[in-house]
């Protein structure tokens, strides 16, 4: 995936995160909000309905393999994810 295109699937993310998440307190969602981890700003609950969502919007299937830290730390990574799932 080149790098506008990238860039555009890690927007609508920020912009699906935002909209099933909302606000985080004073935080801001961006590429690099945290999404699991001790520093979440999204709930466990927010994040089944990201995760829904991505795979309705992208066509992408969420694979148990998937389902790792590394993959789910931050908007960008579930990006990375999902680019990856796509091409």
């Amino acid at each position: 995936m080149d790098e506008p295109a990238s860039q555009h699937l890690l927007d609508q993310l920020i912009r699906l995160t935002q909209s099933i998440a909302g606000p985080t307190g004073d935080v801001p969602i961006d590429a690099d909000t945290v999404l699991v981890g001790q520093a979440a700003e999204i709930d466990s609950i927010a994040l089944l309905e990201v995760l829904e969502a991505v795979s309705e919007q992208f066509g992408v299937d969420v694979l148990p393999a998937d389902v790792a830290l590394t993959n789910f730390s931050s908007v960008r990574s579930l990006a990375g994810m999902v680019a990856r799932s796509i091409d």
